[in-house]
This record gives C-alpha cells, sequence and structure tokens, in this order.
C-alpha cells in the first residue's frame, strides 16, 4: 500500500506528522527521519488493530 505523509514542524521543536489514508497514524519525531520511522510503526499498529476488531466482530464478516 502506498501512503501520502504529511509532516509539519512542531512549534517546540522537531516534527509531527500523518498518513492521509489512515487517520488514526499519527505520529512525531525530532527529524523527519524518526517521524517517518514512528509514522510507519504506528500505520503497522493501527492495521494490526483494525484486523483484531474485525475478527472480534462476527456481524463484519460476509460469506
Amino acid at each position: 500500500m502506498e501512503l501520502t505523509a504529511v509532516f509539519e514542524p512542531a512549534p517546540e521543536g522537531g516534527y509531527t506528522c500523518w498518513a492521509e489514508k489512515i487517520p488514526a497514524a499519527i505520529s512525531e519525531g525530532e527529524t523527519v527521519e524518526e517521524a517517518h520511522a514512528n509514522l510507519m510503526e504506528a500505520a503497522q499498529l493501527v492495521r494490526a488493530c483494525q484486523r483484531e476488531l474485525f475478527e472480534e466482530s462476527p456481524g463484519l464478516h460476509r460469506g
């Protein structure tokens, strides 16, 4: 999956970032590189949580 990430300088220093296609994936870091790595981890955690919630919700399964 290809994601578009938005990085903004934080007023206190460092960067805040988020992924446009995964609104719950928000992170920060002292450098763009650190923020990017943290964002990738956040996106993986969000996706894992979504999978887990889907598997625990039998009403969402089709078939």
